[in-house]
């Protein structure tokens, strides 16, 4: 079956499905296009995702810093996690 004769079987099954359904269809297209647009990159200790634009930011945002001088040096660091 050609890409056409799907479309034209995926419309035409979409044509029929009852409102419940449509709203499945609806939701799962949705994120599988944003997904596309913008793909998840990890997730957080919460297990919310992660996307590209985001950690985009995030991490120009980091090296600027680090660029700025604004790091913890490896003592620091050391000394933080001892009070963890």
């Amino acid at each position: 079956m050609n890409t056409a004769a799907i479309r034209t079987e995926i419309h035409d099954m979409v044509d029929h499905l009852d409102d419940s359904f449509l709203k499945v269809v609806h939701s799962m297209l949705a994120t599988y296009r944003q997904e596309q647009i913008d793909p998840i990159v990890g997730y957080d200790l919460k297990g919310n995702p992660l996307y590209a634009s985001v950690a985009k930011v995030e991490y120009a945002k980091r090296v600027e810093a680090m660029k700025n001088g604004q790091s913890t040096s490896i003592e620091d660091l050391r000394k933080e996690a001892t009070e963890w």
